[in-house]
């Protein structure tokens, strides 16, 4: 989080889980006003050898072992493959999902996010719609989309379209991301760490870097650079959300300019299902999950 701005910008765009999301705007209030916004667990099982006979049982036994082996052989099933040594997912999310998240301001509820992934365990897409009212009222609607790779240990962003802003291309071999808006003289490009995520997929890379035992210092690119956001571990507590008892891990980043809170379910998929953003004036943006399916 570099300045006050840009860590309210991408904060308040992670409360919808679209984190950043804000700053594609150029920096408009109203932009960073909007909410923006896979479960296969492969085991591989170590190959074994049985200990050699002793020579001298094998000759001793060498007249009846062919024949029993041959009756062994022809009742035993067929053997299962092996699972492949490179496992294209260690991920905890199901093929597809979604989540419907409530989102409050002020204590008050302003809208809601629906959120919805899909994966085959190479490939994953995030797709995240939006609504909330403004302070006059009126209801506005957003939609963002991150397409990208499965890693052994999360996501890896390849693309995030904006449709109220931008789109962001990740080059991973040159370790860059490109801005563009569409504009043929407004390109920006920022040099990136291998990892780095899009505003979409940081809270769920969050999820899977705690699955992994990795480290929750996770960085996104945004409209005016990349944020680097430096998550503590509080400790896990046990609250009611989307209609069940969940056991949580509470997340926090801190700078100057504000306080950004995520728990994230250690017994559901390692969803984020509660973020809390503070602003530092007072100002205090909740997201809460209220559906899982």
């Amino acid at each position: 989080m570099n300045d006050a701005r840009l860590v309210l910008a991408l904060a308040a765009s992670l409360i919808v889980h679209a984190l950043l999301l804000a700053t594609f705007a150029g920096g408009r209030a109203a932009a960073r006003a909007q909410p923006t916004q896979l479960q296969a667990e492969l085991q591989l099982l170590p190959a074994t050898s049985a200990a050699p006979l002793a020579q001298a049982a094998r000759q001793a036994d060498s007249a009846t072992a062919a024949p029993q082996a041959a009756l062994a052989a022809a009742d035993a099933p067929a053997a299962a493959p092996e699972p492949s040594a490179e496992p294209a997912s260690l991920m905890s999310l199901t093929a597809r999902g979604s989540i419907v998240y409530l989102i409050r301001e002020q204590q008050q509820i302003v809208g809601r996010s629906v959120q919805r992934w899909q994966h085959d365990g190479s490939i994953y897409t995030l797709n995240s719609q939006s609504e909330r009212a403004d302070a006059n009222g009126v209801r506005q609607r957003s939609s963002t989309t991150s397409h990208g790779l499965v890693s052994a240990f999360g996501l890896l962003p390849l693309e995030f379209f904006d449709e109220a802003a931008a789109l962001l291309r990740f080059d991973r071999e040159r370790r860059t991301a490109t801005r563009d808006d569409g504009s043929a003289h407004d390109e920006q490009a920022f040099a990136v760490v291998g990892d780095t995520q899009d505003p979409l997929s940081l809270p769920y890379q969050l999820g899977q870097a705690l699955l992994h035992g990795r480290s929750l210092d996770l960085s996104a690119v945004s409209g005016q650079g990349v944020a680097r956001h430096d998550f503590v571990a509080l400790g896990t507590e046990d609250a009611a959300i989307a209609g069940a008892r969940r056991h949580l891990m509470h997340l926090r980043a801190r700078d100057a300019a504000a306080t950004l809170e995520v728990w994230i379910s250690l017994d559901r998929q390692h969803l984020p299902l509660r973020i809390l953003l503070r602003d530092g004036r007072g100002g205090e943006i909740e997201q809460l999950a209220q559906r899982i399916d």
